[in-house]
């Protein structure tokens, strides 16, 4: 090759070789104008280098806060997730060049889950985060003293004065809001139940391709999930109605179902607490089960629980000579078809003279939500459904009765009803969120 000289901007360029096959046809602004020895960055680009993105999590007080998760994200895809050590640090290795947004998706127990949203600019080697200075210290609050876990104590709910008339008073017309959740509230499949219990809300949770069913309890900031008792790898999860302090679920397979006992008397996911598996009440080996209601009730001085399992149209009635839920045994009672083969969930009320209501959940058509009231009589063998009375709800939202749906009672002389949307829904700050419409 010939010689070349590079000199400042006055001197002289010897361009003879510039004709030479081995030069680079596509460089720009190289010192001899088509890059014969010079082959410069715009030929062949520099290979990029990953980098470490490092930060300091504390607690508010400055002191390094283990097991804290911050996970990195582009165009709502998780790409990096990285958990505090015992230092404190967060380390996300290997990262390449561009832009993502880093939000917190994991703490420990007694601290409260960040929504800030921080951006993580990486380039040409190094990193920077644009809501903070250096040195980067993202702090985590503490959440609420939670309370020691607790034994249950109550086994049945609240006898309602006059039945009928609390639900001729249940407003027609609901308003909605939003629980939000954490970045790990993955939906797959839909909603099929919703429960309150003192201000906390529990969801049942179908979820398609998995072996189990899910529960999700969600204040309002928070949400925690817990895969429900596997059990034939049904994965199905129900509408439910809560007893005091105890639920049953609804858990169903291809072909069959089984009816599941949980203490929720220190759910909370505030604290990250979810309900604690019982034991399996019922078990169906030639029937499903979309839903399941319970209450409790006294016949001639004997208490006894009854226990509604239904599924498109069908209902079934068992029953317990019992006052206790976890010891309780039950034995079939009856078998009755109803009118309407598409409740999503149904719900059992005693009145304060010990008759038996039910109260079932239907969607027509958008906008078009009911509640439907059933007498049930006195609970003897000769139980009867009787339909004997409907509302016709206007939910104004995405929560319909469709998909999860409760009966609260609020109060011996007050009934609230609660439905969800079908599916948790990610927003633009990765967080999970259902929107609920609320009756009363």
């Amino acid at each position: 090759m010939n010689s070349k000289t590079n000199q400042t901007s006055n001197s002289t360029i010897n361009i003879s070789s510039c004709e030479s096959s081995h030069c680079c046809k596509h460089c720009c602004n190289c010192c001899c104008n088509c890059c014969c020895d010079c082959c410069c960055d715009c030929c062949y680009p520099p290979e990029p280098v990953d980098v470490t993105v490092t930060f300091l999590s504390t607690t508010i007080f400055g002191d390094p806060l283990e097991g804290t998760e911050f996970s990195l994200a582009q165009n709502s895809n998780f790409l990096f997730s990285a958990t505090s050590g015992d230092d404190g640090y967060v380390n996300f290795y290997h990262v390449p060049d561009g832009e993502y947004s880093m939000i917190e998706t994991a703490v420990p127990e007694s601290f409260i889950l960040s929504d800030t949203i921080y951006t993580v600019i990486v380039a040409n080697g190094t990193f920077s985060i644009t809501e903070l200075t250096e040195p980067y210290t993202i702090a985590t609050a503490f959440r609420m003293v939670c309370p020691n876990p607790v034994p249950a104590v109550y086994y049945q709910n609240a006898k309602i004065v006059d039945v009928e008339a609390a639900f001729r008073d249940i407003p027609t017309t609901g308003y909605s809001f939003t629980l939000k959740g954490n970045s790990g509230t993955d939906s797959i499949s839909h909603i099929q139940g919703i429960g309150v219990y003192h201000g906390h809300y529990l969801v049942s949770h179908n979820h398609e391709g998995n072996k189990h069913g899910r529960l999700i309890t969600m204040d309002n900031n928070t949400f925690v999930r817990r895969d429900m008792q596997n059990y034939n790898n049904y994965n199905h999860a129900g509408g439910f109605q809560i007893l005091g302090d105890y639920v049953l679920i609804p858990l169903e397979g291809d072909s069959s179902s089984v009816i599941q006992l949980y203490d929720i008397k220190n759910m909370s996911a505030a604290c990250g607490r979810s309900p604690e598996f019982v034991k399996n009440i019922l078990t169906r080996s030639d029937a499903k089960a979309g839903a399941v209601s319970i209450t409790h009730y006294v016949n001639n001085g004997i208490g006894y629980y009854i226990m509604a399992v239904y599924d498109n149209g069908k209902i079934d009635f068992y029953r317990s000579q019992s006052d206790n839920i976890t010891t309780a045994s039950f034995s079939h009672l009856r078998e009755s078809t109803l009118m309407h083969g598409n409740y999503s969930s149904i719900n059992l009320v005693t009145s304060e003279d010990n008759h038996l209501y039910m109260i079932g959940f239907r969607m027509e058509s958008l906008n078009r939500d009911y509640m439907d009231l059933w007498d049930l009589g006195d609970g003897d063998d000769n139980i009867y459904t009787e339909k004997i009375s409907e509302k016709h709800m206007d939910s104004y939202g995405v929560g319909h009765f469709r998909w999860g749906a409760c009966l609260e009672l609020y109060s011996t002389t007050e009934l609230r009803v609660f439905a969800t949307e079908r599916n948790f829904t990610m927003r633009s700050n990765f967080r999970y969120y259902v929107d609920v419409t609320q009756f009363g």
